[in-house]
């Protein structure tokens, strides 16, 4: 326009990063990093870490709404530039470039990581076990609406492919064995499997929301090999037909590349389903399929992962799911030559 001036430059310091890159669906808000600093939007209500954040208590400078990007305060010194945020329904965390982990908003059930229950609307620092290197990736759980799921519980995965998590434990979301409960601080998940440089590691965690006996998580090794925990409920995506309260190698699920795991809950159940590529691009599928999410050509659950066989012959490269209209899904796959395949719920 004239009398204006865009600023086009190809460095990564000038695209915004934003919050849960592959899921954007589902929040009050959102965040994001841009130019090294980060910064909400959207429902400033008390106890969600978006809109206008600062202050200790609610009431100071929490129910203002964002329409226009916030700056979020640091507690202490705050980093020199930020890698990577996640947010749920009423907390966040992001990762800064050296590789710590800050979090804020809601903490009921711990999910900031801090020990304690105490909201903080400054991002504050979490404390990772004594023998964790530094983080690079962060996750949380995918939510379809902001009604009726649990969606704080936190995934870290360090330098050395070790996991770590916090906060919400319900449903074994965490896959901390016996230990059912909450986590006020960040806990090794599965450190006798998940051994890091040297043994297994781990590259990608998903999660679905949970609620109502329902919810699980998933992760993919370095080898290529794929991880489920979590409750069973009426259908789940463990593909291993049983809850488990630890993460368990599923069986001929190998050369795994990428997964996501959703999970949407209506008035009788909460139903989960996995989307899993391998290498060779070929998609398979376990979990709830009312909606036919799944991409079998029907309306049947799957406990144990089968392959999408309409799509043999066909490398994908990328999937994507959202739980929409109640506890059905949507699936979005992409292949090599940037071509879009569609499967599942098209209402709305």
């Amino acid at each position: 326009s004239t009398g204006v001036t865009y600023l086009a430059t190809s460095s990564q310091n000038f695209i915004p990063i934003l919050m849960n890159e592959e899921i954007q669906y589902g929040n009050p808000g959102t965040a994001f990093i841009y130019r090294n600093s980060l910064y909400t939007i959207g429902d400033g209500a008390a106890n969600r870490p978006y809109g206008v954040q600062g202050g200790t208590t609610a009431g100071v400078g929490l129910t203002a709404d964002a329409a226009t990007p916030s700056l979020v305060p640091v507690a202490g010194t705050a980093p020199s530039g930020w890698t990577q945020v996640v947010g749920g329904l009423d907390s966040a965390c992001a990762l800064s470039n050296v590789g710590t982990v800050y979090c804020w908003g809601n903490n009921d059930i711990g999910q900031l990581g801090q020990g304690d229950t105490t909201d903080r609307y400054n991002a504050t620092i979490v404390n990772i076990p004594s023998g964790g290197s530094p983080i690079v990736k962060l996750y949380t759980n995918h939510a379809a609406d902001n009604t009726n799921v649990n969606t704080n519980s936190y995934y870290a995965i360090d330098a050395a492919g070790k996991l770590y998590g916090w906060g919400s434990n319900n449903d074994m979301m965490l896959g901390l064995g016996t230990v059912n409960t909450n986590q006020l601080t960040p806990i090794q998940i599965a450190g006798g499997i998940f051994t890091g440089t040297g043994g297994k590691n781990v590259v990608k965690v998903s999660a679905s929301a949970n609620e109502n006996e329902g919810g699980m998580a998933a992760a993919i090794t370095g080898d290529g090999q794929l991880y489920t925990w979590g409750y069973f409920g009426t259908a789940a995506g463990l593909g291993i037909g049983s809850s488990q309260n630890s993460p368990y190698l599923v069986p001929g699920m190998t050369n795994v590349k990428d997964v996501i795991v959703r999970g949407g809950y209506d008035a009788s159940a909460f139903r989960t389903w996995t989307i899993a590529i391998k290498n060779d691009g070929t998609v398979w599928v376990a979990g709830a399929n009312n909606g036919g999410q799944l991409g079998l050509g029907d309306t049947t659950n799957r406990t144990t992962f089968v392959q999408v066989t309409s799509l043999i012959g066909t490398n994908i490269t990328k999937a994507y799911s959202t739980a929409s209209g109640g506890d059905s899904g949507s699936t979005y796959l992409v292949d090599n030559n940037g071509n879009l395949y569609v499967t599942g719920y098209n209402g709305n």
